[in-house]
């Protein structure tokens, strides 16, 4: 049995976490092409509508989402030009 010192166990799990986080990050942005992506919450509020109506969009198709259900900025454009 080895023992590792506290703060190489810490630097290790902090280690796998950014790399987990760097990782997502790079998949998110190859999905969207690079471009923001916005929470539900937030284009409920710039729409001034609720995020249950927003949600809805969604599922309907007016509105894409990515796989995590983050919006592109792309998509709300498309939105308020009515395509």
């Amino acid at each position: 049995m080895f023992l590792i010192p506290a703060s190489e166990s810490l630097r290790e799990i902090r280690q796998v976490i950014a790399d987990e986080v760097k990782k997502q990050f790079q998949e998110q942005k190859h999905q969207t092409g690079g471009e923001r992506l916005y929470y539900v919450n937030q284009i409920a509020q710039m729409l001034h509508k609720s995020h249950k109506t927003v949600k809805k969009m969604v599922v309907a198709g007016i509105l894409r989402s990515t796989k995590n259900g983050m919006i592109p900025e792309s998509a709300i454009e498309e939105f308020l030009r009515g395509k």
